[in-house]
């Protein structure tokens, strides 16, 4: 223990000697090592711990529905209930729907971000009230309209309610209807969707009472559900997605209308297509490896000015060895400078990490979504700094060390008389450093030459529309009770009023966006006269959108017309579809004037677009 203070002490002065060739080296190291605590603190937030507040959770799963073409898609209520009660490997399933709401009275409302859940949420996820209660056993039935009741977020509780404790067992005014408040849970909290940050939860069962939307929840070809499930201990992913295989097979052949070639897929919270993993699992793995690129030309640099500075000190160390001093003490002593230089960049680094980690958010396009990515400085990021700053002292200190320790004592004292020059071996080995240091340069610069080349393809891709002086706003009137023939009043007067304004060209409303991030819908239809393949799903992408909206978001129109404000619910029903729709179930033939049912009723084609990207950019041509 005093070699090891002794080491430090003389350490400390060597180092304080040369305060250029220190502060040099410890920002170089504190550049490595925060670029590297930075993105791993994203890592840590984004897919190692992407829900914050839940317990054990590389035991919880999402599980997605498929498509026949194998793409993810949300799942129905039915279905979520048929695999809950007919698993056995699973301690607990939970479904969730995420959407705004109207919170107080009217004229002093606020618009809510909420989870509409399942009543056993809480019990699976394990998150336990800062305040009151959760949903208790009587509330997690399944009776629809039965349970008026709301869970608070602290930050709510806070904001609306200056955390006052008597918010237990009030009254507030959801979308006008009065639900009793019955809990609040922890900030740290935030929902089940990855990045998103809720402050409201109620009963899945209440949500047609309050959006008037209808009840949904009883239909199978309805699938906007979240699901997520806890596996019991022991039981390993491919187990569990074996048992899901068999249920979802047995419920394709119970109800082949709507489950034919339906199946579902367990996925580990990292790995699930919802949420901040989606659009950022692909970067972060990008940006860790640029972060290591940039650690080991931070510690080739560091080595090199190590190796300058043990060279100068070669008659130093020749004479510590000549008077009886182990080598493997002088090794010690030199790796105990590096990890000194090491430590303080780290450090150093860590503070970087400190201002940085908020970063993340210049990496989210815009949304209304209520994004809460809040990644920290914790357990983990502190961890893995330490870590580095032992990796960091091996790479930059470990060479130097090793030439200095056992170089030649009688040829350095020799030729101490005759000056410090730098021997052939120390001159050998600083020049394969610079090599390296050189490479890795090189293989940065080409690697952010394709990023560059990458980011300009992606600029110059074609989604099949120009979203260039395109504005996005959201409006949600079913937050406020109105009756249809009131919302469609005031959908029309906002759109006179807002195309009259100075330099608007056109003004158009969409249920989806396409290549948006509030979701996607798909619809069940049959084309008369196409036979469907075997086991073949008929469902398509689809969009709901108002006149003039191929004009405002610049869609070629191939055949036929645009909708017009006459293509109302009073006249017959119209719709339009896109090249591969012909292709595939027109057989490339004259579409407009075709029938295709959907949505109970005949519609008429009147018009052809061309593809678009409506989910991705890197999508394959679909029919819609």
């Amino acid at each position: 223990m005093n070699a090891f203070l002794q080491d430090i002490s003389y350490g400390f002065r060597v180092l304080l000697k040369n305060p250029a060739v220190t502060l040099v080296a410890v920002l170089s190291i504190a550049l490595g090592v925060g670029v590297n605590s930075t993105v791993f603190s994203w890592v840590d937030a984004v897919l190692l711990h992407p829900l914050p507040g839940v317990a054990n959770q590389n035991e919880v799963v999402a599980v997605k529905s498929t498509t026949p073409e194998g793409n993810t898609i949300d799942s129905s209520y039915p279905d979520f209930r048929d695999l809950r009660d007919q698993s056995t490997l699973f301690s607990g399933w939970i479904a969730a729907k995420q959407r705004p709401f109207n919170l107080g009275e009217q004229g002093s409302s606020e618009r809510v971000w909420a989870e509409t859940v399942t009543g056993n949420y809480f019990d699976v996820l394990g998150v336990r009230p800062l305040l009151g209660r959760t949903f208790n056993h009587d509330e997690q039935d399944e009776r629809f309209g039965a349970h008026r009741v709301a869970v608070l977020s602290e930050r709510l509780w806070h904001r609306k309610y200056n955390g006052d404790p008597r918010i237990v067992g009030q009254t507030i005014l959801i979308n006008r209807q009065p639900l009793t408040v019955i809990g609040v849970v922890p900030a740290e909290f935030r929902g089940v969707m990855n990045g998103l940050s809720y402050d409201l939860w109620l009963p899945l069962t209440i949500r047609p009472l309050l959006t008037g939307e209808g009840n949904w929840l009883l239909r199978r070809t309805s699938r906007p559900l979240q699901m997520l499930a806890r596996l019991k201990p022991g039981v390993t992913l491919a187990q569990a997605q074996s048992e899901i295989d068999a249920i979802t097979e047995r419920l394709g052949k119970e109800y082949p209308q709507t489950n034919e070639r339906i199946g579902a897929r367990a996925l580990t919270l990292w790995d699930t297509p919802d949420g901040a993993t989606s659009i950022m699992r692909v970067l972060l793995e990008v940006l860790l490896a640029v972060g290591a690129l940039v650690l080991l030309i931070v510690c080739a640099n560091v080595a090199n000015l190590l190796l300058a500075r043990a060279t100068a000190r070669r008659k130093e160390f020749a004479i510590r060895l000549g008077l009886g001093a182990g080598r493997g003490r002088l090794l010690r002593q030199l790796l105990t400078e590096s990890f000194l230089l090491a430590f303080a960049g780290a450090m150093a680094g860590l503070l970087f990490t400190v201002w940085f980690t908020g970063f993340i958010d210049i990496f989210i396009p815009p949304t209304d979504l209520p994004v809460g990515l809040n990644p920290t400085v914790n357990a983990a990021v502190i961890g893995w700094t330490v870590v580095l700053a032992f990796l960091t002292t091996f790479l930059c200190g470990a060479a130097p060390a090793v030439h200095a320790a056992y170089s030649n004592v009688n040829e350095t004292l020799k030729a101490g008389g005759r000056g410090t020059s730098s021997s052939a071996a120390s001159n050998r080995l600083r020049g394969l450093l610079v090599v390296g240091e050189v490479a890795l340069a090189v293989v940065a610069l080409i690697g952010a030459g394709l990023f560059v080349k990458s980011f300009h393809n992606a600029q110059q891709a074609n989604p099949g529309f120009d979203p260039s002086k395109v504005l996005l706003a959201g409006i949600d009137l079913s937050t406020n009770g109105y009756t249809r023939e009131q919302n469609l009043g005031i959908l029309r007067r906002v759109t006179a009023s807002m195309a009259s304004l100075p330099g608007v060209e056109g003004v158009v409303f969409s249920e989806d966006v396409p290549l948006g991030l509030s979701g996607r819908s798909w619809e069940d239809f049959q084309v008369p006269g196409y036979v469907p393949h075997t086991g073949e799903n008929m469902k398509v992408w689809r969009n709901l959108v108002g006149p003039d909206y191929f004009q405002v978001l610049q869609i070629p129109l191939l055949d036929g017309r645009e909708f017009t404000a006459l293509d109302t619910r009073e006249n017959p029903y119209v719709m339009i579809v896109n090249q591969t729709f012909v292709r595939r179930f027109l057989n490339g033939g004259p579409a407009v004037g075709r029938i295709v049912h959907a949505y109970g009723r005949d519609n008429t084609i009147v018009g052809v677009a061309r593809d678009g990207k409506y989910i991705s950019i890197d999508e394959q041509p679909t029919p819609y």
